[in-house]
């Protein structure tokens, strides 16, 4: 495709997802799933949450709105888990060591390290959380280590 010059301007066109089926984009032996963030939310305003098997997918994630104060007490997984920080003022723990981190951050955190989150900030702090494992698998630090069954 050749580049517009100075005298053209190029129609850009975006299609919405049955738009896509209709123009031909996804067809054949492929299985293409589209969903909306409600789709993926137990409860309207609740964290949307993908769990790759239940899509034919080999990743799962969750994508976190969470309040001043709030985030993910310590945990871990067997497999690296990804946070994509979107925005907001994010204090990250990873094995003992803390940071804050805003906007813009990716954090690669390897299989099996005990991890948290927590929003510093005064307003909502958005992110991706990547796991990669079609289904999630966690063991909390409150069960494991402490004996902490109430969860």
């Amino acid at each position: 495709m050749a580049a517009a010059t100075s005298g053209e301007r190029r129609e850009a066109r975006t299609l919405s997802a049955p738009a896509l089926f209709r123009a031909g984009r996804f067809t054949g032996r492929t299985t293409v799933h589209i969903l909306t963030f409600d789709d993926l939310r137990s409860r309207p305003g609740s964290v949307a949450r993908f769990q790759g098997v239940d899509h034919d997918a080999t990743t799962s994630f969750y994508v976190v709105s969470s309040a001043p104060g709030r985030g993910a007490a310590k945990h871990r997984h067997p497999y690296e888990e990804i946070f994509v920080i979107l925005g907001g003022d994010i204090e990250v723990e990873v094995d003992g060591e803390r940071g804050r981190l805003g906007a813009g951050h990716v954090v690669v955190i390897p299989p099996r390290t005990w991890h948290a989150f927590t929003n510093r900030g005064s307003t909502d702090a958005s992110m991706v959380n990547i796991h990669a494992s079609a289904t999630m698998i966690q063991e909390d630090w409150d069960v494991v280590v402490r004996g902490d069954a109430r969860g």
